[in-house]
Order: structure tokens, then C-alpha cells, then sequence
């Protein structure tokens, strides 16, 4: 997660003054039958606008993670797609009642 700054998600004024940063460790699908550890190190920054009631927030992996998310949206999107299809009733498996 490089760059030169980020915008505030209250006031959207950019800031290129980190706070500081933590480490997220998001869950991913395996790949080629491997597991995945996924492991971001997100800074923190301090918002410049003095009116504005946020004063310290996190750049967003928007492209990776939603906001809070502990899992990708890759995982997610399988994830849903399987519970589909334990969900759906078909032919083979459906039970009408008489």
C-alpha cells in the first residue's frame, strides 16, 4: 500500500502525514492448492482540515477489501456462489409436499 497520501473519508481533503500504520491480514482463496496469507501493512494518517471531526484515518485497499472486510472479495464472491448452489433446490434433491 504505497503512495504519496491519501483523502480523508469525512472531509475528503488530502493528506500526506502518516500517524503511523498496523498490518492486516485478510483471508484469500488458495491458489494452485497452496494457501494464501495476504499481509498489508496499512498507515494511518492525520486528517489536515481542523473542522473536520475525523482526526486520524486509514487508506483503504478499496480494489482488494472493503472497509472492515477480513475476507477478499474473491473469497466472498466463492464463498456465496457455494452456499448458492448448497441452498437451491433442484430436481434430484427438491421435496414437494403431496
Amino acid at each position: 500500500m504505497e503512495g504519496t497520501g491519501a483523502r480523508c473519508p469525512s472531509c475528503q481533503t488530502p493528506s500526506n502525514t502518516v500517524h503511523g500504520s498496523y498490518v492486516r491480514r485478510p483471508v484469500d482463496l488458495p491458489a494452485a492448492g497452496r494457501v494464501v496469507q495476504l499481509e498489508l501493512r496499512v498507515r494511518r494518517f492525520c486528517c489536515r482540515n481542523p473542522e473536520c471531526s475525523r482526526r486520524t484515518f486509514a487508506e483503504r485497499p478499496v480494489r482488494l477489501l472493503p472497509s472492515r472486510a477480513r475476507r477478499t472479495r474473491r473469497l466472498a464472491t466463492a464463498q456465496c456462489a457455494a452456499q448458492r448452489q448448497l441452498l437451491l433446490p433442484t430436481s434430484d434433491n427438491y421435496f414437494s409436499p403431496p
